[in-house]
């Protein structure tokens, strides 16, 4: 049987012609103490892919949460997509390149299908595999796990200590490679999936998967050299999640009020559209809208966060003691269609529902907690970097690469994933 709303098209293929499809239903979906990574195909994918291979490698039991059910004909699988956890069902059926008698995108892992499909539920939210060339790691990230996201540049004069607390608490993190390399060892705006942070030994994959030839163990100055930037994942096990649609008017206030149950780290974000939702519509010239968050404890504000361009914005506080909080959203939208998002709450045990109005009183917050993570940077930065990437084909092709990086004696030509664009 076939899924008819996602048929083995060419239109759910996209633009490349060239391809058949062939069933998978006798493979398994996972297999038993696999000692493989998903690796990427023929297609600008690398966002999807290393950040897939991060959060597999620091939380297998995230991946494997996500499949609600599976058969021989047909799976269903669960995506945060723009802030709400939806199900989406695909069957075994994924693009063949017949003539190197092999999968043309994401691959069997050990023999397993689950890497495809989870690449396939993507492809079938926006209508082909052509529509998912290109985006941002941090996307990914939310879309696996629902957690939020936060970038950090290597230049950051504080880096050295993010990196390596981030890597004391496992969280999953994608690097950004740069857009110039001294050799032909890394490609150029490509994501990498970090499997490794400790001290002066930080392991980076290349999500192509080169046989015997993806993984790289680097100094954290080797790091610096050839990466941009970092995207970590704040997955929490045992986090709870809700979210809840809201239709507003330009400015107008939205009030949630949230009892914090347990001690802990909390998030709180405006989740708005995915841009991808508009490639094909681009009478409605759609944008990101200025949005604004605020943390009331009391009659105090305690957090608040505001941002011209940041599809997810979010605010953190680290919760000392049970309490009663109240958000307030706001947007400035800037689309005459689309005046709709999600806010959620990320955290130990909570309750939440929206009210009209906010309860005022003197309440103390001597001892309510501090804020541990404060958001940075913005998608506006991203893409204006992204408008310097070149649509060049993805290579496969690398010349023989070892562990350990040393600095090469002169410039050589270097391999492009500009297709992929990773910033």
């Amino acid at each position: 049987m076939i899924d008819q709303e996602f048929p083995p098209s060419l239109e759910s293929i996209g633009k490349k012609k060239n391809l058949s499809w062939k069933c998978f239903n006798d493979f398994p979906l996972f297999v038993e103490q696999s000692s493989q990574f998903p690796k990427q195909g023929k297609l600008g994918n690398c966002y999807w892919i290393a950040p897939l291979v991060s959060v597999y490698a620091a939380k297998p039991q995230q991946i494997k949460s996500l499949f609600e059910s599976h058969n021989n004909e047909f799976t269903s699988v669960r995506f945060c997509i723009d802030g709400e956890w939806q199900l989406i069902t695909v069957d075994h059926h994924f693009p063949f390149n017949e003539d190197k008698q092999k999968v043309a995108y994401s691959k069997l892992v050990d023999g397993a299908i689950w890497a495809m499909i989870l690449e396939k539920a993507w492809a079938k939210l926006y209508g082909s595999y052509q529509q998912i060339n290109a985006g941002f790691n941090r996307t990914t990230f939310k879309v696996l796990t629902g957690a939020p996201t936060n970038k950090f540049r290597v230049k950051d004069p504080n880096f050295k200590e993010i990196f390596y607390e981030i890597g004391d608490l496992r969280f999953p993190v994608g690097a950004n490679s740069k857009k110039q390399q001294e050799d032909n060892i890394f490609a150029t705006n490509h994501a990498y999936s970090v499997l490794k942070i400790q001290e002066d030994q930080i392991v980076v994959r290349n999500p192509w998967g080169l046989k015997n030839r993806d993984q790289h163990i680097l100094t954290l100055e080797e790091f610096k050299k050839r990466f941009a930037s970092i995207e970590c994942c704040y997955h929490f096990d045992g986090y709870q999640y809700q979210g809840e649609k809201v239709t507003s008017v330009i400015l107008e206030p939205v009030y949630f009020e949230i009892e914090i149950k347990a001690p802990g780290n909390y998030f709180f974000t405006i989740n708005q559209k995915n841009k991808r939702w508009f490639r094909n519509k681009p009478h409605l010239k759609y944008v990101i809208s200025p949005c604004q968050i605020e943390m009331i404890y009391g009659d105090t504000i305690m957090n608040q966060q505001h941002h011209k361009s940041n599809k997810e914005l979010w605010i953190n506080w680290n919760f000392s003691k049970p309490c009663k909080i109240y958000i307030i959203c706001k947007v400035e939208w800037q689309n005459i269609e689309v005046n709709e998002f999600i806010f959620n709450t990320y955290g130990p045990e909570f309750s939440q529902k929206r009210v009209m109005e906010i309860i005022k009183n003197n309440e103390d917050f001597n001892n309510l907690g501090s804020i541990q993570f404060v958001q940075r940077d913005s998608e506006k930065e991203q893409e204006e970097e992204e408008k310097q990437i070149q649509n060049t084909n993805v290579n496969f092709e690398q010349v023989d690469q070892i562990q350990r990086v040393p600095s090469p004696p002169h410039q050589k030509e270097r391999k492009s994933c500009g297709q992929c664009s990773i910033y």
